[in-house]
């Protein structure tokens, strides 16, 4: 004989009421378990994506750093290039008057033209007259060129120089003029040379 709970649920309602808890059992098992997922897969993609970065500006350095050795080994070049004498005349005085000349039996009778021999800014000492040349450019007309006569130093500071200069005795009519000598003095040491244009004027 059949208990009434056995015919509960053999009963038509008994039977969806059944279903109805199965169900909820299955959904409630369901919710309680989560998802499958990776959660370390996000963090992977920005570790990789720093590692990507990093490797750029790695790249963007060396690059650089090739450039900048470039550019210096340029600019050593360029300055290579560049190492002359700075030749600046800072001084003219002829003491000559027109018409005396290098065999004139008189104490003076030279112009003087002070220079200043420097380097990098710094002065060059221990020149002497072997270093320096004289070219004339300009005379009064059919007079002679000038020559060096002697060199001296003063200062300080250091890479100024004094050079006595008259006509080229080689004639006996050089005589200095009244006008304009126009001459170009060149300085050579240590393989660098330098050049300034300087005017005397006798009068």
């Amino acid at each position: 004989m059949e208990s009434k709970n056995m015919k509960w649920w053999k009963s038509p309602g008994g039977a969806l009421v059944a279903l109805l808890l199965g169900g909820m059992s299955l959904a409630g098992l369901v919710q309680a378990t989560p998802p499958a997922s990776s959660p370390g897969q996000p963090f992977q993609e920005i570790l990789d994506a720093i590692g990507n970065l990093s490797a750029a500006q790695q790249q963007i350095a060396t690059t650089f750093g090739a450039q900048v050795d470039q550019i210096e080994n340029k600019v050593d070049s360029i300055e290579d290039k560049l190492d002359v004498l700075d030749v600046k005349a800072i001084g003219e005085e002829a003491f000559a008057d027109p018409g005396e000349g290098p065999v004139a039996d008189i104490p003076v009778n030279n112009a003087l033209i002070l220079v200043r021999v420097t380097f990098k800014g710094e002065g060059v000492s221990g020149l002497t007259a072997a270093d320096f040349t004289i070219a004339t450019r300009l005379v009064p007309a059919g007079e002679c060129a000038l020559e060096i006569d002697e060199l001296s130093t003063f200062g300080p500071p250091d890479g100024d120089y004094a050079l006595a200069v008259t006509p080229i005795d080689s004639f006996a009519s050089c005589d200095w003029a009244a006008g304009s000598y126009v001459s170009t003095i060149e300085v050579s040491s240590g393989g660098m040379t330098g050049s300034t244009l300087v005017e005397v004027v006798v009068t």
